[in-house]
């Protein structure tokens, strides 16, 4: 590891930066110590994680699956042992700090107060697009050097053992450290392992009996690189609905010391293939602000997932297990809700669409007779209790569409033969949504007279009436992709009813909800229309164009759309759009002040509405998706606590940290070059440069 990980300038704000490990700039952002609002998540996929803070300091974790809420640690990772035996935290109060995270990837550079010493620090973990296995590796190696001979002390302080019953690990001697192993009378239920990566005869690593609390002291030589590994390994958990589950990672790690010595064995191999798939990434030709929103977004895996997989014969989803992003352990836990997918599944569907694969499943397994899919599958973190009547206008339709991306990404005909019922029987459930037999699925608000829950849409605490644009259009979008399916089954009869139905809708759409300016948000016989201009009321057509099927609306139709949002959504705001800038009624009607999904910017949301408008050629449209991400990255400078909900008057976070819907930024590419999933998951596109640069050895 060279001694400077990373150049030290432009603080707050992306701009191109030497990091070491890549032969090219990379656009990211250099936060000082206090600038990174959000501290960094050490974890893999569906692995737990821990946090850095930026100011050297523990926060929270999930490692002892602890997902609501997760468990606060403490103390500095870090600390300076001086000749004399003094000892001084490496934390905002005693040493300078700099950040430069490219997740999984975090550089820190501290330089002490006292001392003027410099010390860089790396750690990582496996993130790797295409290796779900890989990716689920719980454990973290660090990377330390400094510029004068120091020594340096870890401390890793979990909290309270995972078990009453705790016996040493036996370390070999290529793996030099300590650890513990926690039982419950005679059973495994977990273990803790802290080493060095190489010999080094000074070095010193502990182990308390009465805590999980680990130490590793290690002298470091000027200029010369140590490292070091944490692993973890708790595989045991009971989800809210007192459902016991095995984490996945547990099939192929024995223990901590499997997860050791696997990250010894294989740590530079991991960085080689890390840094090549970025690289990927930040040498696209994309626009820097989307490189490094894509890189960033990915921590949500790292807070938000499990995979679990028992031995069981019983068990009841996929060979490779069940896998589960949920909407926000720590904003809104719930267990994979559908309406938060349709936005943020592509990530999973495109790097590893075997964990996408493993989910779809699920939603499948717990339809019900009359075509309803479920909201969730639980909560808080349940994954056996699927919630039903709750946003159903929109979970049938958008089960439809992720079935067809799904099938777009893989070409897997017989998981689409094998799924092909339930999209049939998705599809009857939207028509029972049609009460007045328009084509169109209508709202079904179950608030109370003067409540807002339940809205039963996304924009969950504000009630819609009869049609409104947003639901009804992504009705639409279903049919066309249940006639692109039928197309590829040879199932002429769905497909030409699918098709006229779909014609029959847009027909009552237009009727409805054209205004001549816009669609307005929702029109009902007995209210009347509500002309409210919803940033994102076309979503149906964002879509279409991701799943190569014909477009719903006419670009004389999204071009005066699109020139009415930049009038009423756009201009009133710097950070973004705004959901509803021309709001027609009381704005109580749309949530609580601090929660309000009509004032406020729903970012995933406004986000596809920038990228409908990019894929209609409307210019400032790239502009709004910029604003969005410079509000997070750099306004904020939250990039890992990324929320649903923005003030619009001052870009400030508001509601639902750690949000699902965010990693919509991944259909950023496909807008700015106007293509959809079938052309990015091109056996030469770029997806497919991602997954094979993440193979390299």
């Amino acid at each position: 590891m060279p001694t400077s990980l990373f150049d030290i300038t432009s603080f707050g704000t992306l701009a191109d930066h030497t990091v070491a490990g890549f032969d090219h700039p990379i656009p990211a952002i250099c936060y000082s110590g206090e600038g990174l609002k959000s501290p960094f998540p050490v974890g893999g996929i569906a692995t737990g994680y821990f946090e850095i803070k930026g100011d050297g300091t523990l926060g929270l974790s999930s490692l002892y699956n602890s997902y609501v809420p997760p468990m606060q640690l403490n103390g500095a990772l870090l600390t300076l042992i001086n000749a004399d035996g003094t000892e001084k935290p490496l934390d905002g109060v005693n040493a300078e700090i700099a950040v430069l995270a490219h997740f999984p990837v975090l550089n820190m550079r501290f330089v002490t107060k006292q001392s003027g010493a410099t010390i860089w620090l790396r750690a990582f973990t496996t993130i790797l697009p295409g290796d779900s296995e890989g990716s689920n590796t719980p454990g973290v190696v660090f990377e330390l050097t400094a510029d004068r001979d120091v020594t340096i002390r870890f401390a890793m302080n979990v909290g309270h053992n995972v078990e009453a019953g705790v016996q040493p690990l036996e370390l070999s001697k290529d793996l030099p450290g300590a650890g513990r192993r926690y039982l419950k009378g005679d059973d495994y239920r977990g273990s803790f392992v802290i080493a060095l990566i190489g010999d080094i005869e000074e070095a010193v690593a502990t182990a308390a009996d009465d805590r999980a609390s680990f130490t590793l002291t290690l002298p470091l030589k000027k200029d010369h690189s140590r490292r070091a590994v944490f692993a973890w390994h708790v595989p045991w958990w009971i989800d809210s609905g007192m459902e016991p589950h095995m984490n996945r990672y547990a099939s192929w790690f024995k223990d901590a010391i499997d997860v050791a010595a696997y990250l010894r064995e294989h740590h530079a191999v991991i960085l080689k293939r890390i840094l090549a798939w970025q690289s990927v990434v930040y040498q696209s030709g994309f626009p820097g602000w989307v490189s490094n929103a894509l890189v960033q977004s990915l921590y949500s895996f790292a807070k938000n997932t499990v995979w679990v997989d028992e031995p069981r014969e019983d068990r009841w989803y996929e060979p490779n297990g069940f896998f589960v992003h949920s909407e926000s352990f720590r904003g809104c836990p719930i267990s994979e809700t559908m309406v938060c997918r349709q936005h943020g599944h592509l990530p999973i569907l495109l790097l590893w669409p075997d964990l996408e694969k493993s989910t779809l499943a699920a939603f499948a397994h717990f339809q019900l007779r009359d075509g309803e899919v479920p909201f969730s599958f639980g909560q808080p973190t349940a994954l056996r209790d699927p919630r039903f009547h709750c946003q159903h206008p929109l979970t049938a339709s958008q089960f439809v569409q992720q079935i067809h991306r799904y099938f777009i990404r893989t070409g897997d005909i017989e998981l689409l033969k094998r799924f092909w019922p339930n999209v049939v029987d998705a599809a009857k459930y939207m028509a029972f949504l049609d009460i007045d037999d328009d084509g169109l699925i209508n709202e079904h608000p179950h608030a109370l007279r003067g409540d807002n829950w339940p809205a039963n849409q996304f924009y969950d605490q504000w009630p819609w009436h009869g049609t409104s644009s947003n639901v009804a259009s992504q009705g639409l979008a279903a049919l066309r992709s249940l006639a692109a399916m039928a197309d590829h089954l040879e199932n002429h009869d769905v497909h030409e009813s699918a098709s006229k139905l779909c014609a029959k809708g847009l027909a009552s759409f237009r009727e409805k909800l054209w205004n001549g300016s816009y669609f307005r948000l929702w029109y009902d016989v007995q209210r009347g229309p509500n002309e409210t201009c919803l940033a994102n009321q076309i979503m149906g057509q964002w879509c279409c164009w991701i799943t190569n099927v014909e477009p719903l609306f006419t670009p004389e139709e999204t071009k005066l759309t699109f020139a009415t949002i930049e009038k009423f959504n756009a201009a009133p705001t710097k950070f973004g759009l705004i959901n509803a800038g021309n709001f027609q009624g009381d704005l109580g009607e749309a949530g609580p002040p601090n929660f309000n999904f009509a004032s406020m910017i729903f970012l995933g949301e406004n986000l596809c509405a920038a990228m409908t408008g990019m894929y209609e050629g409307y210019a400032p449209a790239a502009e709004w998706a910029r604003r969005l991400l410079w509000t997070v990255h750099e306004h904020e400078g939250m990039p890992f606590d990324q929320h649903c909900l923005i003030r619009a008057d001052n870009g400030q976070p508001s509601w639902g940290a750690d949000y699902y819907s965010n990693l919509i930024v991944w259909g950023l590419p496909m807008a700015l070059q106007n293509i959809g999933l079938r052309e990015f998951s091109a056996k030469d596109g770029f997806i497919a440069r991602i997954v094979a640069a993440a193979r390299i050895t």
